[in-house]
This record gives C-alpha cells, sequence and structure tokens, in this order.
C-alpha cells in the first residue's frame, strides 16, 4: 500500500466518529431486545469501539460483539489499520479497569477470534496481558495466545506454564499445543535446549512436542536425556519423535546417559530405527 494512502486509511480509523444514536435501544425494557436494538445501531457505525464503555451493559456488550465482527468476520489482513486500532481498543478497555470482568473477558476473546497478531503488534500486547495483566483476565489472554497465528509467543507460553499458578500453567501447556504461525518449531527447539527456563517450562515443551509429533525437536529432545530433571519427560518424547536420521543423536545421548531405564530406551529405539 502506497505511503498517502495508509495515512488516509489511519486518518480515518482513528478520526472521532458521529455518537451512534441508541435511543431506540434504551427505550427497550427486555434486556435481550435492547441488545438487538444496540447490535443494529452499532453495525451502520464507523466507530463501534466507541461505545465500549457505554453505562448500559447490553449496550457495551453490544459494541464488543461489533468490534469481533469487524476483526474477526471480516477476516482482517496485514496492514488492517482500521481492524489494528479496533483489537487495540479492546485490549485497552479490557485493561482499564473500567470494564467488569466478565465484560473485559469478552473483549479478549473478541481480538483472539480474529487469529491474528497484526504483525506481532496485538500478539505481543495479548503476551502482556497474559504476563502481568489482571489477575482476572491472565488466564483468558493466554488462552487467546494460541488463537492468535503468531509463532514467536510460544516461549511465552513456555514461561507461563512454569507458573504457580494451576489454571495458568494448564492453560498455558494446552496453548503450547495448539499455537500456529512461523517460527513456532524454531521456538520449541530453542526453549527445549535452554538451560535458562525453568525446568517446568521444558517439560511443558517436551509434553507439547510429543503431542504434536514434532520431530524437528528429536535432537533437542535427545539431548535433554542428560539432564535430570528432564529426563523422564525427554524419555516419552524421543521415542515419538525420534526417526531414522535422529540415530547419530540417540548414540551420542546413550554415550553420555548413566541410568540404566534411559540406556534401555535409547538402545531399544536405536535398534528400531536401524531396521527401518
Amino acid at each position: 500500500m502506497k505511503l498517502p494512502a495508509l495515512l488516509l486509511l489511519l486518518a480515518s480509523a482513528l478520526a472521532p466518529a458521529a455518537p451512534t444514536d441508541f435511543s431506540k435501544a434504551l427505550a427497550e425494557k427486555d434486556p435481550a431486545a435492547r441488545y438487538r436494538a444496540a447490535l443494529n445501531a452499532l453495525r451502520g457505525s464507523d466507530a463501534p469501539h466507541d461505545s465500549l464503555g457505554h453505562p448500559d451493559r447490553k449496550v457495551a456488550e453490544a459494541a464488543v460483539d461489533v468490534c469481533r465482527e469487524r476483526i474477526a468476520d471480516h477476516q482482517a489482513q496485514e496492514g488492517d489499520v482500521a481492524s489494528l486500532a479496533i483489537a487495540e481498543r479492546l485490549l485497552a478497555h479490557a485493561t482499564s479497569g473500567k470494564a467488569e470482568p466478565d465484560l473485559a473477558r469478552r473483549c479478549i476473546h473478541a481480538v483472539a477470534e480474529s487469529r491474528h497478531s497484526f504483525g506481532g503488534k496485538v500478539s505481543g500486547a495479548m503476551a502482556k496481558v497474559a504476563l502481568e495483566g489482571p489477575a482476572a483476565l491472565r488466564v483468558d489472554a493466554t488462552e487467546a495466545l494460541a488463537e492468535l497465528g503468531d509463532g514467536s509467543q510460544a516461549p511465552v507460553l513456555a514461561r507461563l506454564a512454569a507458573s504457580d499458578d494451576a489454571d495458568l500453567s494448564a492453560a498455558a501447556a494446552e496453548g503450547l499445543t495448539r499455537i500456529h504461525g512461523k517460527g513456532v518449531t524454531d521456538a520449541f527447539v530453542a526453549g527445549i535446549a535452554d538451560a535458562g527456563l525453568p525446568a517446568k517450562a521444558r517439560k511443558a515443551l517436551l509434553q507439547a512436542a510429543s503431542r504434536r509429533g514434532m520431530s524437528a525437536a528429536a535432537g533437542a529432545t535427545a539431548a535433554a536425556l542428560s539432564d535430570p530433571e528432564l529426563r523422564l519427560e525427554a524419555q516419552k518424547a524421543i521415542v515419538r519423535l525420534a526417526g531414522r536420521q535422529d540415530v547419530p543423536a540417540l548414540r551420542e545421548a546413550l554415550a553420555k546417559a548413566k541410568e540404566p531405564a534411559t540406556k534401555g530406551v535409547l538402545e531399544r529405539l536405536i535398534a528400531k530405527l536401524e531396521k527401518e
């Protein structure tokens, strides 16, 4: 996109919009009817995100849902400045402290449903919420990271998997099995090999690599067999991940192995692969 056109699009995305007329919606006594009327009004608005903080709960819910439609159902693309602005406003409102917890979580999930990292801008902001955001949002933000199509966030999920918070740790471990996008495999291999990561994080990576059948992580998994804290998890994973091309790495791991059980696993695995 040429620069003048991009600047024009950015200006239109950020320019103040005419206030949406909610008079028909607010006249409805039934909450469901009020929500539907607000939804119709907002679908014709240029800036549904301006109504995220509306004092009427049903109008606010409708604003979140129309924002979701704009960035998810309309399949936002790279360089989509308008959708990026909406996603950023949703996250800002969720973490502002002004939204009730369930509405804030609704904002988080609206962003996740875009399945778009917006060049790392939104996935990076979501990672910040997962790592240090309000306690009520961290699990939801962690779950969202796996949906945003940015494999570079795999290390963040690994760190979160080492959390002492059981719900957060479980959400991150599950996210590691689902995260996709460029850089996932490289992040897994680097994380498994990273002695600076907590053992719990590296175990989560080994478990997820095994569940994903990530054969590219076999070399790092074989090397992890020499770490006492990772040995049992690495033993389980290597049987599933190793192929004939990994026999040299397996022999090297066998030469370093001290535990009889580990030696037995490697000897059997090597013999099996050499017959293939």
